[in-house]
């Protein structure tokens, strides 16, 4: 029996004359970034008033660098959401413990983005990462080892546990079904399937 599709609740999906202003408002705001960007990628970090300590005056810490502590701040804030929940088994809490890790991922994202954009030119920066790579540089440590790896584990940690739903809905005609079959990757919920899923994803 073919299913039909229901309007989302709270209006969601439905444009106004609010929406519209607010998309305005935020399209704006975003080619005014980029136009930033594109001239600290040209003109260097001079530009954003980030120096050294000296008579030149400056800052030497700025929202580029609290931007990585704050996103990471908050991916840790999500998975340690998530693990709570499936560490004490919250049944009526678990799709809150799906946000919470996509919500990790998300912002292991865009603490990357930020790295990459104090660099003022990162394209550069990144090149050179491979070339002079030194271990004990913090740079190192927070792109490689915590943003990085995390970003890895948490994207692992969130495909292994989307794979339940992703098999339930590559059962339903959608123009996402190709996309849920290869999520789910073979997954049939069989007694062996479910209890490696609880083994790997506790």
């Amino acid at each position: 029996m073919a299913q039909q599709a229901q309007p989302l609740p709270y209006g969601v999906g439905r444009t106004s004359r609010t929406w519209v202003a607010w998309a305005v408002l935020l399209a704006a705001l975003a080619i005014a970034g980029w136009y930033g960007w594109s001239r600290e990628i040209t003109e260097g970090m001079i530009v954003t008033g980030l120096r050294n300590i000296g008579p030149m005056g400056g800052a030497t810490w700025g929202l580029d660098v609290a931007f990585v502590v704050y996103w990471v701040g908050v991916s840790f804030a999500g998975i340690t959401v998530a693990a709570l929940i499936r560490l004490a088994n919250l049944t009526a809490l678990k799709p809150i413990a799906r946000m919470a890790e996509a919500l990790t991922v998300i912002a292991l994202v865009l603490a990357a983005f930020a790295v990459m954009y104090d660099l003022g030119q990162p394209f550069r920066g990144i090149v050179n990462l491979f070339h002079y790579a030194r271990p004990q540089s913090p740079f190192f440590g927070t792109f490689t080892l915590v943003i990085s790896g995390y970003l890895f584990a948490s994207l692992v940690y969130l495909y292994l546990d989307g794979r339940a739903d992703a098999a339930e809905l590559a059962k339903v005609p959608s123009r996402l079904q190709w996309f849920h079959r290869l999520w789910a990757a073979g997954y049939r919920g069989t007694p062996a399937e479910r209890a490696r899923h609880d083994r790997t994803a506790f």
